[in-house]
């Protein structure tokens, strides 16, 4: 891990394709990822500890098959899930 085989640069476009797993003695401990501009808030929200232990506390008072399922959510205030984007591949073929 600690010695990367290109430089930094080579690797941010890389992970515009593709996610790049870092390795240490051959296991995975890391992931480079592209982080589109839409996508920043919900990474930095997701993963700050006061927002980490808010959802471990709810989910701790959750009792198993409480709740309401996310379907009926969708259906009661009318949201429509759009289908997933498709990510066009740039620069041609690998």
């Amino acid at each position: 891990m600690g010695e990367a085989t290109a430089p930094l640069q080579d690797y941010a476009r890389r992970v515009r394709r593709e996610p790049l797993v870092v390795m240490r003695r051959g296991k995975p401990v890391a992931a480079l990822m592209s982080l589109e501009e839409d996508k920043w808030e919900d990474m930095v929200v997701s993963t700050h500890p006061a927002f980490i232990e808010l959802i471990e506390r709810s989910r701790a008072r959750q009792k198993p098959g409480e709740g309401t399922p996310l379907e009926e959510v969708k259906r009661k205030y009318g949201i429509r899930t759009r289908p997933a984007r498709k990510r066009s591949r740039r620069g041609g073929s690998r």
